[in-house]
């Protein structure tokens, strides 16, 4: 496992995605009880505060000796990738790395200062100050593309970053053909990354992956999701991204607290977090793939009418039970 150390966050003494990761992984998880990370508390949340939060309530600075791979809450919570890299970054010497961001959204508006900054935190505006704060280049996988955006980069604090995307490449964004601000036509989310942009960009590599980027095929989430990215699909995009960088941390999140019960949205997290740290994954993906056409029924028959009725109700069962799921991670 090359020195990668599992950290789960959760919110609940004990649900079936604990149980799943301890046996996935044994002898490499930290499960950590925190009650205190409540949406209510840490939703907009000044940088300086959410770094002293993780340093006094949840980590052991000595936990970063290893590649640390973090499990943890909804969507809500992305903006806590930014202490998790901040405390990767700690034990480590680097001029510059990458940072991607695996995510049906993009995760960097909101009103900035006239340099550029943002003091408060929140899920959807964090990924330019990680870039801005901590010299890391930010390479989409799966975000809405806004060329414009892409093309002129951050600027922040007088300094420019350029933003790679999976889609909209530095090719295309340099070309003379590209003269709009418009979407490029035929853009699914699901395109693999460019090996040009992968070979000019930091070796080392940060990796969060939100959830939500996955089709409900895959997962259940509490924000919209992208139906055409399967889980297949995000190996394959892995397996393009691993040969050309070192990846020194990374974070699973979107993984709503109701759901964590959901058996095969377990095994779907446990087998994005074997492709991340570099685990061989097809026995798990056969079996991923039985579980997900005894599901198909249910999703036909379930999702009609409002989406978000649906997933408020929690009315999707899943096709596996835990005992099941427990002896194939076995």
């Amino acid at each position: 496992m090359d020195n990668w150390h599992v950290v789960l966050l959760h919110t609940r003494q004990s649900t079936l995605l604990k149980r799943a990761v301890e046996v996935a992984f044994p002898g490499r998880v930290t499960s950590i009880h925190v009650p205190g990370l409540a949406r209510h508390q840490h939703y907009s949340v000044p940088k300086k505060n959410l770094l002293n939060y993780f340093r006094e309530k949840v980590y052991d600075s000595g936990i970063w000796g290893d590649r640390v791979l973090t499990i943890y809450g909804d969507g809500e919570y992305h903006h806590w990738t930014y202490a998790l890299a901040r405390l990767a970054l700690e034990k480590r010497k680097f001029d510059s790395w990458t940072y991607f961001h695996f995510d049906q959204h993009r995760d960097d508006w909101d009103v900035r200062d006239d340099k550029g900054l943002c003091p408060k935190l929140h899920c959807a505006n964090f990924v330019d100050q990680i870039a801005g704060d901590f010299n890391a280049t930010p390479f989409m996988v799966g975000p809405d593309v806004y060329p414009k955006k892409e093309s002129d980069g951050y600027n922040i604090d007088g300094r420019h970053i350029p933003i790679l995307s999976k889609y909209f490449t530095q090719e295309l964004q340099q070309a003379w053909e590209w003269t709009n601000n418009g979407v490029p036509e035929g853009y699914m989310g699901t395109e693999i990354p460019s090996q040009r942009d992968l070979k000019v960009t930091p070796t080392p590599a940060y990796l969060t992956f939100d959830l939500d980027l996955l089709s409900r095929s895959e997962i259940v989430t509490n924000f919209d999701q992208n139906d055409d990215m399967t889980l297949r699909r995000v190996c394959q995009i892995m397996d393009h991204i691993r040969p050309h960088k070192r990846i020194f941390g990374a974070d699973i999140l979107g993984f709503p607290d109701w759901n964590q019960h959901h058996a095969l949205s377990c095994l779907t997290m446990i087998i994005l977090a074997r492709k991340i740290m570099g685990l061989g994954v097809e026995k798990l993906l056969k079996y991923h793939t039985y579980a997900k056409r005894a599901q198909a029924g249910q999703i036909n028959s379930q999702f009609r009418g409002d989406y978000w009725v649906d997933l408020e109700n929690k009315s999707r069962e899943s096709p596996i039970e835990e005992g099941e799921l427990l002896e194939a991670l076995s």
